[in-house]
């Protein structure tokens, strides 16, 4: 079972932006599975990605990683 909704968000240049959520359930309605941390907190601000026409938080991950150390 699950537990899923799905939001879209016009960006400035007409595009749009597919955002999908979803919980994993147990037969009895409990939620599986333990929360994901991120590394780096970014804004997860959908007016100001909207407003910029691009995402952000995902250009902020991709500069964090290409700084960081191979291990």
């Amino acid at each position: 079972m699950g537990d899923t909704a799905t939001r879209f968000i016009d960006l400035a240049d007409g595009s749009g932006l597919q955002l999908t959520f979803a919980q994993l359930l147990d037969a009895s309605g409990q939620k599986l599975g333990e929360r994901v941390e991120p590394q780096q907190q970014v804004n997860l601000d959908a007016k100001v990605m909207a407003a910029q026409g691009q995402d952000v938080p995902l250009k902020e991950s991709s500069a964090s990683q290409r700084h960081r150390p191979a291990m």
